[in-house]
């Protein structure tokens, strides 16, 4: 994936003119896009489509923090929500921000729109089943 080429155009800020693929600063400009979310848009964009870890993503955040940011709890739960927001604003736009799996970060998705359970772990797939047997079963005992 070495360019963003998008099937519904969109308009450059500065021109005008209709852009297939667009940059980063043109994304962020035409959707609106926050600080925070731009961050991390950026981070994920530099991955061009590979894995980028959650640290990575923070110190993209909390860069210009001198302290490194708050705790990490509170990195993560403002990650989450600006995330949660990012993906809102860009939905069908044929970019997209996908979860690759329990630990191993977060990638670009680009011209369709990612999928929310991209890489399931077998022992989520067990965890899965297994809590559906347990709630079964407690739901037939009286």
């Amino acid at each position: 994936m070495t360019s963003l080429e998008l099937n519904n155009p969109i308009d450059c800020p500065c021109c005008r003119q209709k852009v297939h693929a667009p940059t980063l600063d043109i994304v962020i400009d035409h959707y609106g896009v926050t600080p925070t979310e731009a961050r991390i848009l950026g981070a994920v964009w530099k991955g061009k489509g590979m894995p980028v870890s959650t640290i990575r993503i923070f110190d993209a955040i909390y860069a210009d923090d001198p302290n490194g940011g708050p705790s990490e709890t509170a990195m993560y739960r403002a990650f989450k929500v600006a995330l949660c927001h990012l993906r809102k604003r860009l939905r069908g736009a044929g970019i997209g921000i996908e979860n690759c799996g329990y630990r191993q970060g977060y990638r670009l998705v680009l011209g369709r729109e990612p999928s929310l359970r991209a890489h399931v772990s077998e022992g989520a797939k067990r965890r899965d089943r297994s809590n559906r047997n347990f709630e079964v079963r407690n739901a037939t005992c009286s």
